[in-house]
């Protein structure tokens, strides 16, 4: 016996996924400028990946006429190549006393020779000089790491600077053009310009998501047209990050689905709760203080509990549970955030379609299609250096 009088529908897709994805697409034209400890973050982790593991670096040179910030761009440049953990950096108090045995100035060395020779005095592979330069409005940032032996440099990149919170705590009242440069500055480009940028390089981001989810119903027949239901929905979430772009992530979903069906004097109401889990391959942005996200991906959907179907005509009402299975399908869709606080508040849109039916009662009951529209938040944690 049948669980209900089957029908059938078809489904429409809908079109919010193509302009979800110009939305998308629009997010992540962006300006190339970054936050200076965002650059020095970048700088240590290309330095890291070009030279090879347990190279002898040492940093010779800032040259700043502020001295407040060569200390500070000192002092993260090499907290970070030190947690690399890839090269071995010599102690800056050694390489001090090394500039003050060859009677050059701390800073500002201004040809390749005097570097080097503070790379041999020191028994450095490679030496690491730093500019730090004003442009006006902003700053630049260059980085270069030279090889003492051969002068070959393996790596040299250069930074155009917004002046974050972080460079104008350190550079202050010494430049007028930084002050110009905060006058002019809008509420809305002080947003853009966060200075933390650590929430981007973490290995693992957990979070959360609560939201509803529009949804349509195929049945096993032709006669008898399925209502649509919206269910509440919510999820945990765990994305690990392979690569700067890559990541796969899990989940499991709490929902509900609610089968309607008439025909005549007869009604069947169908009730069940699921918990799904998708595995999904997702690519990422975080241009400035944004996140955007695009993923794809199989999951299973499993029953929690019973299968209840009513069953009603004109001269009864029948109530039965039933045992049903799990379903497989595909899930797809996007999210876009902002970083607040010590991690991103995001909005979270996909689809998700069953390949096969659910059955219950030895016969095949019900697909879906299903719209989720959610608002999350993620924290990452583990850092990681790119």
């Amino acid at each position: 016996m049948r669980a209900y009088p089957a029908a059938s529908v078809t489904v429409r897709r809908p079109v919010w996924a193509a302009a979800f994805l110009f939305f998308l697409c629009a997010g992540f034209a962006h300006a190339q400028k970054i936050t200076l400890d965002e650059a020095l973050r970048k700088a240590a982790g290309g330095v890291s990946s070009r030279l090879a593991r347990g190279t002898t670096v040492s940093i010779v040179d800032v040259e700043t006429s502020v001295p407040k910030l060569s200390s500070y761009i000192l002092d993260e440049l090499s907290s970070r190549i030190v947690r690399n953990g890839k090269l071995n950096l010599i102690n800056r108090n050694l390489v001090s006393l090394a500039l003050k045995e060859l009677q050059f100035q701390e800073s500002g060395m201004v040809n390749d020779d005097s570097a080097r020779k503070v790379g041999k005095f020191l028994g450095a592979a490679v030496i690491i000089r730093v500019s730090f330069t004003d442009l006006g409005d902003n700053y630049r940032l260059s980085v270069e790491a030279l090889e003492v032996e051969t002068t070959r440099i393996p790596f040299h990149t250069t930074y155009t600077l917004y002046v974050d919170k972080t460079l104008s705590n350190i550079i202050g009242e010494k430049s007028p053009a930084k002050k110009d440069a905060q006058k002019s500055a809008s509420a809305f480009s002080r947003f853009l310009n966060d200075s933390d940028v650590s929430w981007k390089y973490q290995w693992l981001y957990p979070a959360v998501r609560v939201g509803f989810s529009p949804r349509s119903y195929t049945l096993d027949a032709h006669d008898i047209p399925a209502q649509g239901h919206t269910s509440f929905e919510a999820a945990a979430i765990v994305e690990a990050r392979i690569t700067p772009r890559v990541a796969l992530q899990t989940e499991l979903v709490f929902s509900g689905d609610t089968v309607k069906a008439h025909t005549g004097e007869s009604a069947v109401d169908i009730r069940a709760v699921t918990a799904g889990i998708p595995l999904l391959a997702k690519l990422t942005w975080r241009p400035r203080r944004f996140y955007f996200a695009l993923f794809c991906g199989p999951d299973m959907v499993f029953p929690l509990g019973k299968m209840n179907v009513t069953r009603q005509d004109e001269y009864e009402t029948l109530r039965d549970a039933y045992d049903f299975t799990s379903s497989f399908g595909l899930t797809a869709g996007g999210n876009a955030g902002v970083h607040v606080g010590r991690g991103v508040l995001f909005l979270d849109v996909r689809g998700r379609g069953d390949f096969v039916f659910v059955r219950a009662n030895e016969y095949k009951q019900y697909r879906r299609f299903a719209i989720s529209l959610s608002v999350g938040y993620s924290m990452g944690f583990f850092e990681r250096n790119n």
